[in-house]
């Protein structure tokens, strides 16, 4: 909490197109506790937000370490922003990920991606004490829901054994299914304090070219594994800018897969949508000592 409510803000004030960006989250997120003031609460974001872009995406061609910090803040800012203007502009980008238009989805691989090539860089600033080491064990068998992931691994893994001919497609619905797995389970990891949001935005960063690639051709199994990743954004159903985010996802998978296929995924539509703690006490408060964010 103290990184984004006491240092982010500390280097937002050194860092002019950061500090627009998190005013226009800011402002979203005031819009959905003050819905009198929607629309100027969402003009002033959007003029934020235009604000800070150029800088930002000319801090992002020079891959300059120095402002590593400020950009990697601003692009975990950009998510949020894209789904919560979602909702007034386009509501496509809560559907399944298409190459045709921009989707929330591409915008956290983009900034895994960012992570990835700047990880040294990171660990030596203010995201250090977030930041996972890739050498730490994981058991699967630390998420509950486990199983129900496992068994259409192993139908896929027997199917796949079985064909005479090999199924491209097939096993790397395999592989993203045996990466998602290894995702859920680490907001349970025992070693380190970690939040879902690590697997929320963990996982779309970790799944390959090829496999979004099944997704855009909507095959069935890159669909199934896709519903499975939504039972982890109704989890985290509490956080503002996620709400009903899962559930509209499934909903579009449901009406894209055959009858055949529906089955496959009545677990994932069953499960519910969680509220934190965190949350419920938040909303308990009185409306003047409400907390600003709850990134």
């Amino acid at each position: 909490m103290d990184l984004w409510l006491i240092i982010i803000p500390r280097i937002a004030l050194s860092h002019e197109f950061l500090m627009h960006g998190l005013l226009a989250v800011s402002a979203l997120h005031l819009s959905t506790v003050q819905p009198a003031r929607k629309e100027e609460l969402v003009t002033f974001a959007s003029r934020s937000e235009s604000l800070a872009l150029p800088t930002f995406r000319e801090l992002i061609k020079r891959k300059d370490t120095e402002d590593i910090s400020a950009v990697f803040a601003f692009a975990g800012f950009v998510i949020p922003y894209m789904l919560a203007v979602s909702g007034v502009l386009e509501i496509a980008t809560m559907g399944i990920p298409c190459l045709e238009k921009p989707h929330w989805f591409m915008m956290a691989r983009g900034l895994i991606d960012l992570l990835r090539e700047n990880w040294s860089a990171l660990e030596q600033g203010p995201f250090a004490s977030v930041l996972i080491s890739t050498s730490l064990p994981i058991e699967k068998s630390w998420n509950p829901d486990d199983a129900h992931l496992a068994e259409i691994q192993t139908k896929w893994g027997k199917e796949s054994s079985a064909n005479e001919v090999v199924d491209k497609g097939l096993d790397e619905c395999i592989n993203t299914m045996d990466q998602l797995r290894r995702v859920c389970c680490l907001q349970y990891a025992p070693y380190q304090n970690l939040t879902i949001m690590s697997s929320v935005y963990f996982w779309p960063g970790m799944v390959s070219s090829e496999y979004m690639k099944l997704v855009y051709e909507r095959r069935p199994e890159a669909l199934v594994v896709l519903a499975m990743y939504c039972v982890l954004l109704k989890q985290a159903d509490w956080v503002w800018f996620l709400r009903g985010v899962g559930v509209k996802m499934l909903v579009a998978i449901e009406e894209e897969l055959d009858t055949d296929w529906k089955p496959w995924i009545q677990w994932a539509l069953e499960q519910p949508c969680r509220w934190s703690d965190l949350c419920i006490y938040s909303i308990d408060l009185d409306k003047n000592q409400r907390w600003s964010s709850l990134l």
